[in-house]
C-alpha cells in the first residue's frame, strides 16, 4: 500500500468562533456593574436552561457598556459569516435580536439546549475563576454515537463533546442550532457571564434591534 495515496478528509466542520475583546478589563467593569445592579433588582430572575443560576432579562442597549459589547460582537460575527463566504447585501443586517446576562453561583449548571429562530449565538465572560463550570459543546451527528469502538486517545474525529474552560474576556460564536450546555460551577465564586442570539435581517424589520 502507497501512504502517500491515503488522505483523512473532513467534511461539514462545525465553526466556532473564539478571540479575546479589546480593553476586556475596562468593558467588564461596566458590564458587571450594570449586571449587578439588575440582580439586585430582580433577584429571582427567569428560568430557561439555567439551573440554580440567575438569568436577566434582555439588557438595555442604551447603556454604553452593553452597546459597546453589541457592536464588537456584531463585528466579529460578520467575520464569522464572511469566513463562510456569507453574502451581506446592503439591504441585510447583522442584528443582535437578545442579550442576557448570566450569573451561576455555586453548583448552577446549564442544561444541554440550543437556540431556535437564531442565526448566531454565543457567550462572553465577564468574571470568572478556576472551576465555575466549562462550556460544553455537543455533536451534531446525533447518528455518529450508533456504534463506537474503543478508544486509544479522545480526538477531534472521535469526540462527541468537547469543552471550552471560561476566561474572563473571551468570546465565543457558534451556530445557534448548535446543542450546548455548561458543567457545574465548582469555584466558591460567582461565574458572571452574557449570551446573546444574532440574526441576519432584511432592513425593513429593523425597527428598534441593534
Amino acid at each position: 500500500m502507497n501512504e502517500r495515496t491515503i488522505q483523512f478528509i473532513q467534511l461539514f466542520p462545525t465553526t466556532l468562533l473564539s478571540c479575546q475583546l479589546p480593553d476586556f478589563e475596562r468593558l467588564n467593569e461596566g458590564l458587571l456593574t450594570y449586571i449587578e445592579k439588575l440582580h439586585a433588582a430582580a433577584p429571582d430572575g427567569r428560568t430557561r436552561s439555567n439551573v440554580l443560576g440567575w438569568q436577566s432579562g434582555n439588557l438595555d442597549f442604551d447603556v454604553p457598556a452593553v452597546g459597546q459589547f453589541a457592536t464588537l460582537v456584531l463585528e466579529r460575527a460578520r467575520e464569522y459569516g464572511l469566513a463562510h463566504s456569507w453574502r451581506f447585501p446592503s439591504h441585510m443586517q447583522l442584528v443582535m435580536r437578545e442579550i442576557w446576562a448570566n450569573v451561576s453561583g455555586a453548583h448552577a449548571y446549564n442544561n444541554v439546549h440550543n437556540h431556535p429562530n437564531s442565526l448566531l449565538s454565543g457567550v462572553y465572560y465577564v468574571k470568572v475563576q478556576d472551576d465555575c463550570g466549562d462550556l460544553i459543546v455537543a455533536d451534531p451527528r446525533k447518528q455518529a454515537s450508533v456504534m463506537q469502538p474503543e478508544y486509544t486517545e479522545r480526538n477531534p474525529m472521535n469526540s462527541t463533546m468537547h469543552t471550552f474552560p471560561p476566561e474572563a474576556g473571551r468570546l465565543i460564536i457558534f451556530p445557534s442550532w448548535l446543542d450546548h450546555g455548561v458543567n457545574s460551577n465548582l469555584s466558591g465564586a460567582d461565574r458572571i457571564s452574557m449570551s446573546f442570539n444574532i440574526n441576519l435581517v432584511h432592513e425593513e424589520m429593523l425597527g428598534g434591534a441593534h
